[in-house]
């Protein structure tokens, strides 16, 4: 490896660059990865997640039982009134 005789101070100065503008959820350690991932990633990642999430549900189920399977309902509740009310208008 060569010597470089050029001095320290004759290199350009580095700016700090300016960050593109990301949207907030994005920074949001795990969430934001997900949101990422759906908007620039690949497009089999929802099927890959439904999956995911399904056999989070069945694990949760097999692991603590009826207390899973109900608050899972719980949860899907609102999820199914939004649903209905997309179907009703058309």
């Amino acid at each position: 490896m060569p010597f470089d005789s050029t001095p320290s101070t004759a290199l350009p100065h580095r700016s700090r660059r300016r960050r593109e503008a990301v949207p907030f959820a994005w920074r949001i350690p795990v969430i934001g990865a997900i949101l990422r991932e759906l908007a620039e990633g690949d497009p089999d990642f929802p099927l890959f997640a439904g999956i995911a999430l399904g056999c989070l549900f069945v694990m949760a189920v097999m692991t603590w039982g009826l207390p899973a399977l109900v608050v899972s309902a719980l949860l899907a509740t609102p999820l199914a009134g939004v649903m209905l009310i997309l179907i009703s208008r058309g």
